[in-house]
C-alpha cells in the first residue's frame, strides 16, 4: 500500500486537526503536505503522515484518523492499541504482516525502532558498507513463516533489525492488537547500518 497525498477538502481541516494536538503550530497550510495510507486490519481508521518541507530535515509526523477523530502516533503502543478498541481491528492471515510491520514501524525502544527484514534491500546501510558485509547480512535473513493460529493469538518467526543488530525472533500477536518478543536469538551484531528510529 502506497501513501497517497490528501489535495482535497480534507487537507485543511486535517492539517489544523493535526496542529491543534501540539503547543505549537507545526505544519503550515503553504510548506507542508499530507499523505494517507489504507490500513487493512482496521475498518474505519487510515494512517495519517504529516511533513513540513520547510524545515531542515523535512519534519514528519505520524498519526491514526477516520475522518474526525485524529490521533497522534507518539511511539509508544497506547495509541494503536487505543484504536484497537474503538475500531473493528481484524487480524487474519492474510493481513498479520502487515499488522507486525506496522505495529513495529510506530512504537519505538530505546536504542530505535524494532524493523522486520525480508530482504537486504530492507536495510539503510552505510554508504561504505562492502558487498562482502551486505552478502553475509543476506545469508542470515529468514522469511518470515505463520508459526500458528489460534482464536487469540497469532505467532510468527521473522528476521529482525534492531539497533546494529539482527536477530532471529517469535513474535506473539494477539488479537487485542498487543505485539510481544516471545523469543530472539542474535546472530549478527555491529552491523554497519544506521540506527531505525519512527518512519
Amino acid at each position: 500500500m502506497e501513501w497517497q497525498a490528501i489535495k482535497d477538502e480534507r487537507f485543511k481541516s486535517l492539517l489544523e486537526a493535526v496542529n491543534s494536538l501540539h503547543h505549537r503550530k507545526f505544519f503550515d497550510e503553504k510548506t507542508s503536505r499530507l499523505f494517507c495510507k489504507d490500513l487493512p486490519f482496521f475498518e474505519n481508521y487510515q494512517l495519517l503522515k504529516a511533513t513540513e518541507y520547510s524545515a531542515h530535515p523535512p519534519l514528519s509526523m505520524r498519526f491514526l484518523f477516520n475522518g474526525s477523530d485524529v490521533i497522534k502516533l507518539n511511539g509508544t503502543k497506547k495509541p494503536i492499541l487505543d484504536v484497537c478498541k474503538k475500531d473493528s481491528l481484524s487480524i487474519t492471515k492474510n493481513n498479520i504482516i502487515s499488522y507486525v510491520k506496522f505495529f513495529l514501524d510506530n512504537v519505538t525502544a530505546k536504542e530505535g525502532s524494532f524493523q522486520i527484514i525480508e530482504s537486504i534491500d530492507d536495510i539503510t546501510f552505510f554508504e561504505n558498507t562492502t558487498p562482502k558485509e551486505k552478502t553475509a547480512i543476506n545469508k542470515n535473513i529468514l522469511p518470515i513463516e505463520i508459526l500458528s493460529v489460534k482464536e487469540k493469538a497469532f505467532k510468527i518467526t521473522a528476521s529482525l533489525l534492531y539497533s546494529k543488530c539482527l536477530y532471529h525472533a517469535t513474535l506473539k500477536i494477539n488479537k487485542n492488537g498487543t505485539v510481544n518478543i516471545a523469543k530472539e536469538k542474535p546472530v549478527l551484531t555491529n552491523l554497519p547500518v544506521r540506527k531505525i528510529m519512527l518512519r
